[in-house]
């Protein structure tokens, strides 16, 4: 019998508890073992006391589950400072790991896997990214004769529902407001809308694909909360959807990470994604492009993803494997792009005084940046404070040159408010 201690009740949490509870038999069956949920930690223990009637374990204090005989130990309560303390203990008494922490594993993969690699232990971290799309498994396992050539994706649900509804003409706020209303939004949502957690998930993703753990610092992250109803309706009015794209890219032996809003074309399988879904293309040098597609998020699919390496890792130790620790070397010495290098075409958005000569002090910033304007245009719209927005389409430009033509741009006295810069597909 393998034995599971699970830290962290809550959303996720309780789902890996309703998943035990309804369909134990069932994982039985199909995992050819049999695997019993023994401990359960929560700090609010009066929400787990059911679980005695289940012959189950409880207790607030996590470290009760680390000096527990369990074989795994699932840590499902985010953060960083705890969650690691309990997966590096876990890994130092050589028992293994499943974790839906993708903050924790951005941010110190390197040095846990590292550990559980000198302790010859698994960690299952299927539900870190994508929520039930089982992505790791395909970059871990089912890609593996091939070379990685890009990743890119809708890495986050909450931000692709708000941007699904402020294709109905809502606001930023309004959208927002609405998903925190469904429960798709947390009360401080500034990880979702600023880009970050897609960050660490493409942080992760990247890691598997090219062995190689970036820095945040190396990743470009930009948010949400600048774009306008405007921005959404120009481009849907010429072939777009705004979706805010996590990539990773190797090109001329150099890896480049990015998360920013990007306008996609309609021909686009990505521009279709709609709502809380999440998808994923990852295009290898064999096999060609492929999609992963579903819940990004929520109780369900992750836990079931949680699940999913709960049964993988019970196979193995079932099977009596001597080698448990099951990744490559996370060493690949591929050198990293800074993350203002890229090229691409470029939509901007200023909102200016309507004053003659305008239009001529901006084109000049550009110039001297050497950046070819594609195409020009103002709509016939007033902002707020009688505000014209100005609309640039350029050529394939360099993002470093547009950055500081921008910023150049945001000192004219006649421009209010902050520059948008959104990568055109």
């Amino acid at each position: 019998m393998i034995k599971v201690g699970l830290i962290g009740a809550g959303t996720v949490g309780s789902g890996v508890i309703d998943i035990y509870l309804k369909n134990k038999d069932v994982i039985k069956e199909k995992c050819g073992t049999d695997i019993k949920l023994s401990i359960v930690c929560d700090k609010n223990i009066s929400k787990i006391e059911y679980l005695k009637d289940f012959n189950i374990e409880i207790t607030d204090n996590f470290k009760d589950v680390l000096n527990k005989n369990v074989d795994i130990v699932v840590e499902l309560i985010g953060g960083i400072t705890v969650a690691k303390e309990i997966i590096t203990s876990a890994l130092e008494k050589r028992k293994h790991v499943v974790t839906a922490n993708k903050y924790l594993l951005a941010e110190y993969g390197e040095y846990i896997f590292k550990l559980a690699q000198d302790k010859n232990a698994c960690i299952g971290f299927e539900a870190s990214v994508g929520g039930g799309i089982p992505i790791i498994k395909a970059l871990k396992q089912g890609l593996v004769a091939n070379n990685i050539l890009n990743i890119e994706g809708i890495l986050n649900g909450t931000v692709n529902f708000i941007l699904s509804k402020m294709e109905e003409n809502k606001t930023f706020e309004e959208a927002l407001k609405i998903a925190q209303n469904l429960g798709y939004a947390e009360k401080e949502p500034d990880f979702d809308i600023n880009g970050i957690d897609s960050a660490h998930k493409i942080i992760i993703l990247t890691a598997l694909a090219y062995g190689k753990w970036i820095k945040m610092d190396n990743v470009l992250v930009q948010g949400i909360s600048e774009i306008l109803p405007l921005d959404i309706q120009i481009a849907n009015e010429l072939g777009y959807k705004i979706k805010l794209i996590a990539k990773s890219k190797k090109e001329d032996g150099k890896l480049g990470v990015r998360v920013c809003p990007t306008m996609v074309p309609k021909s686009n399988i990505l521009s279709s994604i709609s709502n809380a879904y999440n998808a994923i293309l990852v295009e290898g040098d064999f096999v060609g492009p492929t999609l992963y597609y579903g819940l990004g998020a929520g109780k369900n699919p992750t836990a079931s993803a949680v699940w999913s390496d709960i049964c993988y890792i019970a196979q193995k130790l079932y099977s009596g494997a001597g080698k448990l620790y099951d990744f490559n070397n996370f060493n690949g010495n591929i050198p990293v792009k800074h993350k203002y290098d890229f090229e691409s075409e470029f939509y901007i958005r200023i909102l200016a005084e309507d004053k003659v000569g305008v239009l001529y002090q901006i084109s000049r910033i550009f110039a001297d940046y050497n950046i070819s304007i594609k195409m020009v245009f103002q709509k016939d719209i007033k902002m707020e404070n009688s505000l014209v927005p100005i609309l640039i389409f350029t050529h394939e430009a360099n993002y470093q040159n547009v950055i500081q033509a921008s910023q150049e741009i945001n000192n004219f006295d006649f421009v209010k408010g902050k520059v948008f810069v959104c990568p055109v597909e």
